[in-house]
């Protein structure tokens, strides 16, 4: 029989904290915040090294950055950061920033229009990335200055779905940044760089995902230290399973007749000459630029200010997704209860199982195998889980899905693609996002 391809009421909750929350939480923590900051400043740079004025009360200035919370650090304070951004400028022609804004953010990016001398380094890049990866990050973001030849490359302004000439003209100017950067900081480090950024930024929702689950077996606690949190997952991210799998998928991505922002890292890293995206792209710096251009005194005064005035978005959230996440395991342990003493309704018997998915996975693909004849949203579910465990047998499910409810075909079709696609068989994942888009134009 056929079911609507909607889930259950009680699944929403579970979605909210698994995908849409945890996934939220890391976009204001790790996407780009480039709103302009305009504020004069003398300008100035020094040697690597030179002395640091001590940390004394009042000591960082905390600025808002067009709605982000920042910190001003001046020449005295990190003159081994100001040295890097001055060598960086003399390297790409441009003029040297006048201030620096550190941020609790990945990004690093330059004001554009006009051009105001401020740099916004994210202190969670320098605290997770090596030096040399970390200038290749601040000359990257330094060519949206005015080259020395005249032309202003302007990648922070892209648009998504840009097509056409507009389409080419914006490859043309990632790849020309993405070539200044590696002129700049080494082909190895600017390839590294761009690994490490994008998947820190991909990799921290499914961290986060995994961290509430884990904390549901505990009891709850205030969440303090929100940037130090992320900053320590992040740091033991690793390149294998599915986010090995995600790499896999951004080095062959399908082709497309749009530009969308950010870009595939694919073809940014053949046109510096990087055939294969680097192993160690996400290995744990043994020693930051954090550490080497601000000193523990600063970076830890630093990561203690955002920690106290950070976004809160954790502080704030946690206790809910804590208490949630404690509602499904006391929903599934009594759904277990009642299932060993009689046969669950079917509809019970499909949120046991979804539940067993977020919070016990060995068990779940043996609940959904017992549905799959009767529901295609067994099915589906069982299919996409053995996908997600790089499990092949997962796509003849898919594909049963497909072939025997048509309301179910288009998204099993597209899980077959995305599947293929993150494990290196791009030619195939084609064929299925054809079909996917043939039943979707009604043919």
């Amino acid at each position: 029989m056929n079911a609507e391809p909607s889930l259950p009421s009680w699944a929403v909750g579970a979605a909210v904290i698994v995908l849409a929350l945890s996934a939220a939480a890391l976009v204001l923590w790790l996407v780009t915040r480039r709103a302009a900051t305009k504020h004069p400043s003398a300008p100035g740079s020094a040697p690597h090294g030179s002395a640091r004025r001590p940390l004394a009360d009042g000591g960082l200035r905390p600025v808002n950055a067009g709605g982000v919370r920042a910190v001003e650090v001046t020449h005295e304070q990190a003159p081994a950061l100001f040295a890097v951004m001055g060598e960086a400028a003399a390297a790409l022609g441009v003029p040297p920033v006048r201030r620096i804004l550190v941020t609790e953010d990945i990004d690093t990016s330059v004001d554009v229009e006009p051009p105001t001398g401020v740099l916004r380094v994210g202190l969670m890049m320098l605290a997770t990335f090596a030096p040399d990866e970390a200038r290749a990050e601040i000359a990257r973001a330094l060519t949206t200055l005015a080259v020395a030849d005249g032309t202003v490359v302007r990648p922070g302004a892209m648009r998504d779905h840009l097509q056409g000439p507009e389409r080419e003209q914006a490859w043309r100017d990632v790849h020309r940044v993405d070539a200044l950067a590696a002129r700049v900081a080494g082909t190895g480090a600017a390839a590294r760089a761009l690994v490490r950024v994008e998947a820190l930024t991909w990799y921290g929702v499914e961290l986060i995902r995994d961290q509430v689950a884990l904390a549901a077996d505990h009891p709850h606690r205030p969440f303090t230290g929100e940037f130090s949190y992320h900053r320590d997952l992040l740091a033991g991210a690793r390149l294998e399973g599915r986010a090995g799998r995600w790499l896999t998928a951004q080095m062959d991505p399908p082709e497309s007749e749009f530009f969308s922002w950010p870009p595939p890292l694919g073809p940014r890293l053949r046109a510096i000459g990087v055939a294969v995206a680097p192993a160690e792209a996400l290995r744990p710096a043994e020693h930051t630029a954090a550490r080497e251009w601000l000193g523990d005194t600063l970076a830890g005064a630093l990561a203690a200010e955002f920690d106290r005035h950070g976004d809160g978005y954790l502080t704030t959230e946690w206790p809910r997704w804590h208490r949630e996440a404690r509602d499904e395991r006391r929903r599934l342990a009594e759904l277990d209860a009642r299932a060993a003493v009689q046969p669950l309704a079917p509809g019970e018997a499909l949120e046991r199982a979804h539940l067993a998915a977020l919070h016990r996975r060995g068990q779940a693909r043996e609940l959904y195998a017992a549905l799959a004849d009767e529901s295609p949203e067994a099915r589906s579910a069982l299919g996409r889980l053995m996908l997600q465990d790089g499990d092949d047998h997962g796509i003849a499910h898919l594909e049963r899905v497909a072939a025997e409810n048509p309301e179910w075909a288009v998204p099993a079709l597209e899980d077959i693609a995305t599947y293929l696609q993150e494990t290196g068989r791009g030619a195939r994942a084609a064929e299925f996002r054809r079909r996917a888009g043939t039943i979707s134009r009604g043919g």
